[in-house]
Formats: structure tokens, C-alpha cells, sequence
């Protein structure tokens, strides 16, 4: 059906009503997950300070770009048109967070793999359409 909006302003019509719930669900809290933490990574919160630098000389760097990545990810979910690439984004970095718990970081990796669950959701409800 054609209608006056360009293909990027359409909503998803391929997911249903409770798929759009779940996915605007999901967006939201993970918008508040990484907002916090990638302003408390950015603000040199202590425990975020101390985390990063277990890694070595280039932790307080690293935890700088991780922080800006997450902010910019969370954003990113704000638009649907966006969401897919802001949950990729996201699920890479908490992806990386698993692999640095379990070898490099003290802490379990739990609440980094309940969060890539959450980002991998989004980027499937959000993914592009292809015709």
C-alpha cells in the first residue's frame, strides 16, 4: 500500500501489536540500563574506575570509549528507524563485557548476558525489512 510517508517513517507493519510492545518494552529499559552506566563510565563513577582498571595501562581509555558506545547505542534505541543499529551496537559491547568477566574482569557475567538477551531481542524486533 503506498502511502504519502517515505519507507523510513512507516512503522514495522510485519510485527504485530504485542511485538511492538515488547520491543518499545525493552527499548525503554535498556535505554535507562546503558544511559546509567555509560554516564557513570564517562563521570569516572569509582567502582567504574576501578573496574577498568583491572585492564591494564589502557583500561581508563577503554572505559571512556565504552561509556561513549553506550550512550550513543541507548540513543540510538529512542528511534525505531534506529533501534536496530543502536541494539547492535550495544549487543557488541555486552558481547565484550561476557569475554571480560570471564577472564579478565572479577564479577560474574550474568547481568551482562541478561543484557545482551535484551539488546539481541531488540535488534530482532527492529530489524530491517527486506523485499
Amino acid at each position: 500500500m503506498k502511502t504519502g510517508y517515505p519507507q523510513h517513517h512507516r512503522q514495522h507493519p510485519r510485527i504485530s501489536h504485542w511485538q511492538q510492545t515488547a520491543a518499545w518494552t525493552l527499548q525503554t529499559a535498556a535505554l535507562i540500563v546503558f544511559m546509567t552506566a555509560g554516564s557513570a563510565k564517562l563521570l569516572g563513577a569509582e567502582n567504574m574506575v576501578a573496574t577498568f582498571s583491572d585492564l591494564g595501562a589502557g583500561g581508563q581509555g577503554l572505559r571512556h570509549l565504552v561509556g561513549g558506545l553506550e550512550i550513543v547505542g541507548a540513543t540510538l534505541l529512542v528511534f525505531p528507524d534506529r533501534a536496530y543499529v543502536g541494539s547492535l551496537i550495544l549487543s557488541i559491547l555486552m558481547g565484550s563485557a561476557i569475554l571480560a568477566h570471564l577472564t579478565l574482569i572479577d564479577g560474574g557475567p550474568i547481568p551482562a548476558i541478561a543484557l545482551l538477551g535484551i539488546t539481541v531481542a531488540i535488534a530482532w524486533l527492529r530489524r530491517p525489512e527486506t523485499e
